[in-house]
């Protein structure tokens, strides 16, 4: 194989996910953990609006984050559907956790960047 079809394959961009607009805000949410400055950060964006909402967190377990989430539904209401890209939110305390609240879990590819926010 030549080194521009290697080149090609593998600069390649995922194709954009489309989602419907929920019916109301803080229905459907995109959660995810980033890193700044060496501190950890939860984001969660409301699908709807794309209201976000950012806090620092002390460490990034699935019960530091599910403390944080529980704070953001305890102010917003609890959503119907969570979309993440994994880690921590593919743990089985994570997976409880959704269960018992109710909450509709969708991973993603942890390296996919972009998301359609509207049809």
């Amino acid at each position: 194989m030549c080194y521009l079809a290697t080149y090609r394959r593998r600069n390649q961009k995922e194709p954009m996910i489309a989602h419907q607009i929920p019916e109301q805000p803080w229905q459907k949410l995109g959660t995810d953990l980033f890193e700044c400055k060496g501190k950890n950060y939860l984001v969660v964006v409301d699908y709807y609006s794309k209201f976000i909402e950012t806090v620092l967190l002390p460490s990034k377990t699935a019960g530091t984050v599910i403390r944080h989430l529980k704070s953001f539904f305890a102010t917003h209401g609890i959503p119907e559907d969570l979309v993440s890209d994994n880690m921590p939110f593919n743990s089985k305390e994570f997976d409880e956790f959704a269960k018992k609240m109710e909450i509709q879990t969708n991973n993603i590819k942890p390296n996919l960047c972009s998301i359609k926010w509207h049809e």
